[in-house]
């Protein structure tokens, strides 16, 4: 640890200048960001996914909505139980005055199906965006740090008068170390950002395929043929 601070990097950027510290500091803080957003993405998407893989199965083993709703009971805490519960709130509210559904009442159940999957399927996105906007913009702020500090080199070298490496090697070391922590944040975090979308269009696909079978058991039960 000690050596860490004693080290060459550090020394840079102690004696940085303030527009550099600030790049660098507003990349750490980025960073922070990035980490604590993908550890809690990372078990919340996967509990998601586990759960709406689950309800999936148990909804296709259902062989009424009784069962289904039933089932959906158990998972009233994620995001494929909120999906079957809402369905049959929305059946309820049809179904209340004549026990059964007609053609264009069962298309309006699923336009509201589809409606409460994207709502949902957005809800697991959250954070994501930040995660996408971290990897594009974090090479840029390090970049900005790097074409800042090449001028401050270039500067320097006029007012002395000299090109001497000794002069100009520090302004180019701490101008590079500032695109080091831009490509530092910014690969992680395209990395996850992939990672995680993948889980989220996991989530998405679990999610139709309950609606679908959902729908498949309500058509079954309540539509009225002719």
């Amino acid at each position: 640890m000690f050596s860490l601070f004693n080290g060459p990097a550090w020394q840079l950027i102690v004696h940085a200048d303030l527009a550099t510290k600030l790049v660098l500091v507003s990349l750490f803080l980025l960073s922070v960001v990035c980490v604590a957003g993908v550890i809690f993405k990372w078990f919340e998407l996967g509990l998601e996914e586990k759960n709406t893989y689950d309800l999936l199965q148990k909804v296709r083993a259902a062989k009424d909505v009784e069962a289904a709703l039933e089932v959906s009971k158990q998972f009233h805490g994620g995001i494929g139980g909120k999906l079957v519960h809402g369905m049959f709130s929305e059946l309820n509210r049809h179904v209340e005055s004549g026990g059964s559904l007609s053609g264009s009442d069962f298309e309006d159940l699923a336009d509201h199906a589809d409606q409460l999957v994207i709502a949902h399927e957005a809800e697991a996105s959250r954070f994501l965006p930040v995660l996408g906007t971290s990897a594009a913009v974090s090479p840029l702020v390090g970049l900005f740090g790097t074409v800042w500090g090449l001028i401050c080199a270039f500067t320097s070298i006029s007012q002395q008068k000299s090109a001497d490496i000794v002069v100009i090697a520090p302004g180019i070391a701490g101008a590079l170390l500032t695109t080091l922590a831009g490509l530092a944040v910014a690969i992680p975090a395209l990395i996850f950002y992939h990672f995680l979308s993948g889980k989220v269009r996991s989530v998405e696909r679990n999610l139709y395929a309950i609606s679908d079978r959902t729908l498949m058991l309500i058509r079954r039960r309540f539509v009225r043929e002719g």
